[in-house]
C-alpha cells in the first residue's frame, strides 16, 4: 500500500465558542474531500477530565452516505488535550492515510488501482442546496425532490433542533407518500396523510455541537441518500 508521507496543514475556524473546524484534504481511496466539504471538528466535552477537548471527523465517502470517525480510534493519534490548540496540532500532525485506513477498517472498501494502491475517487456531485429558516430554537428547510418519490414540497421538510438534549440533531419529515407500510410511519395526520420521519441517527449521523455543523452535514447528503433510506423502510419508489 502507498507509503504514508503527507501530513495535513489545515485552516481552522471557530464556528462556536466550544468548537473548532477545518475542511479535510482529499482522502486517498475515497471521496475527493477537498471539494466535498468533509471536515474535522475539535469540540469541548466538559466531562470532568483533565483533557476535555477531542476531535471528530465527518466524511462523505464517494461510496455513499456519511461516516463519523472519532479520531481516538485512529492509530497513532492522541485525540484529547487540555486545550483546543493541543488537539488541533495533533490533527494537523496526522496523515491523510489515517482516514483512509479508518474508513477501510469500518468495511467501506476503497478504490484502488491495478497495483492495489489507493486512488482518489471522483467526488460526489449531488448535494442538497437548502434554504434554512430559523424558527424559535430550530432551523427548517423544505425538502428537495427525492428521485423515485413524490410528495408535497411545502409540507415535507428537514429540521434541526436541540429538543432531545444540548446537541443538535435532524429529522426529515416526509408527507404524502404512497404505499407506506405501517412499520415505517411514525405519525399519521388526521386527514389520512401518512408522515414518515427519518432521523439523522437513521443515516449514521451523530449529534453535533452547533447548528451550522448539522446543516453542513445535511447539505452534503444527496437526495439519493434519502431515497435509499426510504427503500430501507420498505417504501418502494414510484418511477412514473
Amino acid at each position: 500500500m502507498t507509503q504514508r508521507t503527507a501530513h495535513m496543514d489545515l485552516e481552522w475556524h471557530n464556528p462556536s465558542e466550544d468548537a473548532w473546524q477545518a475542511d479535510l484534504p482529499a482522502i486517498p481511496g475515497y471521496t475527493n474531500a477537498d471539494g466535498n466539504d468533509s471536515f474535522v471538528t475539535v469540540v469541548y466535552d466538559d466531562d470532568g477530565s483533565d483533557t476535555p477537548w477531542e476531535a471528530v471527523a465527518t466524511i462523505f465517502p464517494s461510496q455513499g452516505g456519511v461516516v463519523n470517525l472519532d479520531c481516538w480510534t485512529m492509530m497513532g493519534f492522541n485525540p484529547m488535550g487540555e486545550s483546543a490548540d493541543d488537539v488541533m496540532q495533533a490533527v494537523d500532525d496526522m496523515d491523510v492515510y489515517d482516514f483512509s485506513y479508518a474508513l477501510e477498517g469500518k468495511g467501506i472498501e476503497p478504490m484502488v488501482d491495478e497495483d492495489g494502491e489507493y486512488v482518489v475517487a471522483s467526488r460526489r456531485t449531488a448535494h442538497m442546496d437548502l434554504d434554512w429558516v430559523s424558527v424559535d430554537d430550530s432551523y427548517i428547510a423544505n425538502m428537495p425532490d427525492i428521485p423515485g418519490y413524490k410528495f408535497d414540497p411545502v409540507q415535507s421538510f428537514v429540521s434541526i433542533d436541540t429538543e432531545f438534549g444540548p446537541t443538535w440533531e435532524c429529522i426529515f419529515n416526509i408527507d404524502g407518500l404512497d404505499n407506506v407500510p405501517e412499520s415505517a410511519a411514525f405519525m399519521r395526520w388526521d386527514d389520512g396523510v401518512m408522515s414518515v420521519w427519518i432521523t439523522s441517527h437513521d443515516l449514521g449521523i451523530r449529534n453535533t455541537h452547533t447548528a451550522q455543523e448539522m446543516m453542513d452535514i445535511i447539505e452534503n447528503l444527496s437526495p439519493e441518500d434519502i431515497a435509499q433510506e426510504l427503500m430501507n423502510l420498505g417504501i418502494e419508489p414510484v418511477n412514473d
